[in-house]
């Protein structure tokens, strides 16, 4: 997982220096834009997964102290006596739930912005020329 989010973000990077050097050579890199784009989301998605577990985690935690309190019925005047063997409910699993989905998920996505951007850069690079030399240097006057 380490591998895919470092992966995501040298991505995204590479994204982000080839669509500015792609808009100053004049060339409007769409598909590069939508790499950013897809490479961004996939830098995410490991932060989005572990807040969709933790909001999972405590609406169980909820709805299980909801299930414990609204069964007691207290009446006045009524002594409750409690037994060691009734005094604790069964224990409860609360391991992490583990989903194999987001890896798969990341990979498609940086695969497709791989793509897009290749296919992008290979555009302007070779076809649209943005390698030849410049007529000069950048000027003011």
């Amino acid at each position: 997982m380490q591998v895919l989010f470092v992966l995501s973000f040298i991505l995204m990077v590479a994204a982000s220096l080839f669509v500015g050097n792609a808009l100053s050579g004049g060339y409007v890199p769409y598909m590069g834009m939508i790499a950013a784009g897809l490479c961004l989301l996939a830098l995410f998605m490991p932060f989005l997964s572990e807040y969709n577990i933790l909001h999972r985690g405590f609406s169980k935690i909820g709805d299980n102290f909801k299930s414990l309190m609204g069964g007691q019925d207290h009446h006045q005047g009524d002594v409750e006596i409690l037994l060691p063997g009734e005094s604790h409910l069964h224990v409860r699993d609360f391991e992490k739930p583990t989903t194999k989905t987001l890896p798969i998920g990341m990979i498609i996505l940086l695969v497709l912005s791989t793509l897009l951007l290749g296919t992008d850069a290979v555009t302007y690079y070779f076809v649209e020329e943005g390698l030849k030399p410049d007529k000069g240097p950048i000027s003011n006057f």
